[in-house]
């Protein structure tokens, strides 16, 4: 499997099939695809192919989000839900893309979710259809399960962490009432999706599983499969056929800073796995847009898409931090001698405290009790923010902490993605339009009504040391507070989506409407965001694209 790092090395080859973006969805296709040898590939990468340690061990993940590493550095526009405030928003720009730098969490989401892909018109994406696949990618280290998967390329276990705070919020989510769950993602098509478990991390061995060394680091032999590596695809050159069709014929690659562009061309097919934000960006700029969003930037319409860009659809949340009583494990395993042997054990030898994220419990909760599925879903942190390494006797270090955080799972606020300029290295503008409907902020104010009294619990008293947020008692002052402080969880998705009406520029089978060869297979193309986190359901998506769609063209 040759890796290469500059476009030119490739001017005198054609590819089967291209792939653009060697994230979840690009490293799994990848992957798939060269499994038949009369197929060449290449996956493009804006990103580097290696990284650093930082990405292998898993309680260094604050240190990846703390300085932005391996990321593109996108941030919204300013919102007014957000109290006229801009939010970073974080997507992997690295071989393995958002799978490197996650919260390692693998949720499937309720399987009501794919029950309502299939009543919009996307009858091959029901629970019964989806499950199969989801089943594929999995190598559950857990209770054996029908609805588990073994022997997949992404392991999945549950958290390890033995911080006694976690038994604590299970026994305080009992105590409120809620069901403790065994595995939340074990669950049948009329399951509802309700209550509170152990979180489910892609951690192997006490390494993040990525999407890279899941999927590719085990077929170096391939020779049909080429990597190209600190490259950015530009946009899709199109060309009609003998009817008039525009389809698939190159693309233009470039390098950053630089004014120089090189074609790679397509024989079939081009898939885009470039994300929900950067996809529908690489359309537009190839002529594939909304006809006024394109043409305003000065470049030629190709094909009238009015939905790229669109439906753009994220995970919102607040984060309530609490004072601990007593400094939990991780705490005492940030002093900077323990801190220093722990990073080496971790990174050699794949064991040890920062083997394990300081996470561990997941819940899931409808907004009201008869909903079918969840509207919150709740994260659980067992260190501050702020944790580092302290130095013993110079001081007792980092003040201990804890955190819960409500997430809105189904907004109805709906936002965009922009073209900035017709520069191509130009990055889009994000306008996500948070909070713009009024339940979307009641739903979220409900969230942190019931984190707020688990957190009051008896069975939290041992820990905790009082709310460091002044959050108020009115609804309006819970509502200027919310939006003063959400965030966003990192996934958004639905700017491509599959649909049957004309608005959604994808068909089912994630085929790019008006143009042959051209596809889309990322989490653009979900039609309305899961109830958790997307990066398991975007696995699931590319190998049911691989067995379903491409195994047969």
């Amino acid at each position: 499997m040759p890796y290469f790092t500059h476009p030119s090395q490739l001017l005198s080859r054609k590819f089967s099939v291209i792939i653009i973006g060697g994230g979840t969805a690009g490293c799994a296709l990848a992957a798939r695809l060269s499994e038949e040898e009369h197929r060449s590939i290449l996956l493009i990468e804006a990103g580097p192919r290696f990284s650093n340690p930082l990405v292998s061990i898993p309680a260094a993940v604050g240190m990846l989000w703390r300085y932005r590493f391996f990321d593109w550095g996108l941030n919204s526009v300013s919102a007014n839900g957000l109290s006229c405030r801009s939010i970073e928003i974080m997507r992997g720009k690295i071989l393995g893309g958002s799978s490197a730098i996650n919260a390692m969490t693998h949720v499937r989401g309720a399987p009501q979710d794919y029950e309502n892909w299939a009543a919009k018109g996307l009858k091959n994406w029901s629970y019964a259809n989806v499950l199969p696949y989801f089943r594929t990618t999995e190598n559950w280290i857990g209770r054996p399960s029908v609805l588990r998967g073994s022997g997949g390329p992404v392991q999945v276990a549950p958290a390890a962490t033995d911080d006694p705070l976690f038994d604590g919020w299970l026994r305080a989510a009992e105590q409120a009432g809620y069901p403790i769950l065994d595995d939340y993602n074990a669950l049948s098509q009329n399951d509802q999706l309700y209550g509170f478990g152990r979180s489910q991390q892609t951690i192997s061995k006490g390494r993040r599983v990525t999407a890279r060394n899941a999927y590719l680091d085990k077929i170096y032999h391939r020779k049909n499969l080429t990597i190209l590596t600190k490259t950015k695809a530009l946009r899709i050159y199109l060309k009609k056929d003998y009817n008039g069709e525009p389809r698939v014929k190159g693309v233009e690659l470039g390098l950053a800073n630089n004014s120089n562009a090189w074609t790679v061309e397509a024989a079939d097919q081009i898939i885009s796995c470039a994300g929900a934000v950067m996809t529908p960006h690489l359309l537009m700029h190839s002529g594939i847009g909304p006809e006024r969003s394109v043409r305003n930037k000065g470049i030629d319409l190709i094909v009238n898409a009015p939905g790229v860009g669109q439906n753009y659809q994220d995970h919102l949340a607040v984060q309530l931090k609490y004072l601990r009583i007593k400094s939990g494990p991780f705490h005492a395993q940030m002093r900077c001698d323990r801190a220093t042997r722990n990073f080496l054990e971790a990174l050699s030898l794949g064991r040890g405290p920062f083997s394990i994220l300081p996470s561990g419990i997941h819940g899931f909760l409808p907004a009201q009790v008869s909903s079918v599925r969840p509207m919150l879903q709740f994260l659980f942190r067992g260190a501050p923010s702020n944790a580092s390494p302290w130095l013993p006797i110079v001081s007792r270090g980092y003040q201990d902490g804890y955190g819960i955080r409500p997430v809105l799972l189904h907004p109805e606020s709906r936002g965009r993605i922009r073209l900035l300029s017709a520069d191509p290295h130009d990055l889009p503008l994000i306008e996500g339009n948070y909070l713009e409907r009024e339940q979307d902020l009641d739903n979220l104010i409900y969230g942190v009504e019931i984190a707020q009294s688990l957190a009051q619990q008896s069975a939290m008293l041992p820990f905790n040391g009082g709310a460091l947020d002044e959050i108020g008692s009115t609804h309006e002052e819970k509502a200027s507070w919310v939006r003063q402080n959400a965030i966003t969880t990192h996934h958004p998705c639905g700017t491509c989506a599959m649909g049957i009406d004309d608005e959604q520029p994808l068909n089912s089978d994630f085929s790019v409407k008006g143009v042959r060869g051209l596809y889309v297979v990322d989490a653009s193309a979900m039609p309305e965001i899961i109830s958790g986190n997307i990066n398991a359901c975007v696995y699931m998506m590319a190998e049911k694209a691989a067995s379903e769609i491409f195994k047969h063209l």
